[in-house]
């Protein structure tokens, strides 16, 4: 069964997404993938729900494909 939640727990888990970004220098361009214009700051993430964000767990190394 699905786990519903909270808004603040939706809140935190943008915030720490947002931060995964940052922390890993990722290319501003995660932000049009993430349907964000490419030069909104990374705030935009957390203050606003119009995007999916996904909760990682243990993440050990990110690869970005090039097409």
């Amino acid at each position: 069964m699905k786990k519903k939640l909270t808004p603040i727990k939706k809140k935190e888990i943008r915030s720490k997404f947002a931060e995964l970004i940052k922390d890993r220098e990722l290319s501003k361009k995660i932000m049009a993938a993430l349907g964000h214009d490419p030069d909104d700051p990374l705030a935009c993430l957390v203050e606003m729900e119009c995007s999916f964000v996904w909760k990682l767990v243990d993440v050990k190394e990110i690869i970005a494909l090039k097409n």
